[in-house]
This record gives C-alpha cells, sequence and structure tokens, in this order.
C-alpha cells in the first residue's frame, strides 16, 4: 500500500505544472466540479470545507469565487501540489489553507468541518475503507460529504477506467456505485443522491451525510 501511495506522490509531483492546462480539466473535471458546487450552494455562510486531494486548487477556487465567506482546507499527498494550489489561491488570503498530509490520517480534529469533498482522487487511496471512516471522524454531525470520481459501471466506463486508466496509473481502484453506497454506509453515511454524467469520460458525484461516526481516533491537529 505504502508503495502505491508512493506512486501516486511522484506521478502528481510531476504533472503539478501543467495539471490545470490538461484537457481534462474541461471533459471531465469541469462538470464534476459544477455539480459539487450546486449542492455546496445549500452551505449556510462561514462553513468550514475540507477538500482532500486538493490537488492544485482550482476546486478550492471554485468554492471560494461562489461563497467567498466559507474556508477552505486543502490537503494532498503531493508537496508539488500544494505549492501549486497555495499559488492559485493567493487571492483569498486565510479563508484558504493547504497543508501536505496523508487522506488516510487526516491530521485535524474530530467533528472539524461542515463538509468535504474528494474530486477524482479516491482512486489512488490503497485503502478506501479507512479514508472513508476518516472523512466521517472530521465531518461534523450532518456533515456533507461530496465524492467526485469515474463511474465505470457500464461498458465503457469499465473498459475505460478497470483498463486502460488502471494500466496507464498503475494499480488503481474505481469503486461501482453500489461499492460506494457500501463503504458509506460502513462509516456511518446516509447516502443523499449519487450523480451521474459525461459521455466520453463517465463520472459520478456521490453526495452523503455523515449520521454517525464508526470509527473516531482523535487526530493532532496541524
Amino acid at each position: 500500500m505504502e508503495a502505491r501511495k508512493d506512486n501516486a506522490k511522484s506521478q502528481f509531483d510531476s504533472w503539478s505544472g501543467w495539471y490545470d492546462r490538461s484537457l481534462l480539466q474541461r471533459i471531465f473535471f469541469g462538470p464534476t466540479h459544477a455539480a459539487m458546487l450546486e449542492s455546496l450552494d445549500r452551505l449556510p455562510a462561514n462553513s468550514s470545507i475540507l477538500d482532500v486531494g486538493c490537488g492544485t486548487g482550482l476546486l478550492a477556487a471554485k468554492m471560494l469565487a461562489s461563497s467567498p465567506t466559507n474556508f477552505v482546507v486543502g490537503i494532498d499527498l503531493s508537496s508539488g501540489m500544494i505549492e501549486q494550489a497555495q499559488q492559485s489561491c493567493q487571492q483569498f488570503g486565510a479563508q484558504a489553507r493547504f497543508v501536505v498530509g496523508d487522506s488516510e490520517h487526516l491530521p485535524f480534529p474530530n467533528s472539524s468541518f461542515d463538509a468535504l469533498t474528494c474530486s477524482h482522487s479516491f482512486h489512488h487511496y490503497p485503502n478506501q475503507e479507512s479514508v472513508v471512516r476518516e472523512f466521517a471522524r472530521v465531518l461534523k454531525p450532518n456533515g456533507m460529504l461530496l465524492l467526485a470520481d469515474a463511474n465505470r459501471d457500464g461498458l465503457w466506463g469499465w473498459a475505460l477506467f478497470d483498463g486502460f486508466v488502471n494500466w496507464l496509473e498503475g494499480g488503481v481502484s474505481h469503486c461501482s456505485a453500489a461499492k460506494f453506497r457500501d463503504l458509506f454506509a460502513d462509516a456511518g453515511f446516509e447516502m443523499v443522491t449519487q450523480r451521474k454524467g459525461g459521455w466520453i469520460m463517465p463520472w459520478m458525484v456521490n453526495h452523503a451525510v455523515r449520521r454517525r461516526v464508526v470509527v473516531s481516533t482523535p487526530r493532532r491537529a496541524a
């Protein structure tokens, strides 16, 4: 598992300089970000949001541009991505903060955030059950979870993501819609919706709410 993390970190460090210029931003990440922002619009003012696997901070910037009173913390295993995020979100000052860290060991106390986003990084996480439990731990009661990733359920999605992307990125694991529902239920989440879209690059945005915490191990605050 550590080898998979190291491989992902090396990949994203090398991609960080050009990641925002990728065609994927327009045909894949952009539509899922738009779907996530629609749900985040329901949050009250001055909400705290944790963006796990924040990459270059593009989603964080969109969230703050949409709701300037919110506070966003981004965390990513790649120091290269975090450096890009800090630069791209300078305009938001203290409303945006970015830290290098592991999604499986989030450096935040229990019940810290009103919402948590995770956009197109979940398939890189080798211990997905532990990560979802960490999501539940750091969310406040009734906190919102928005997790976007590829939709591999159809024939084309299966061939593209379980086949080509798995080969290209080295042993990643895309969850089916049913698998996501099981992971969330086991960690104490209640599923709200599973929104799907895309044709060339099928995607899915999972919207769930934290009802209870199964694992509640306090972490040292960053």
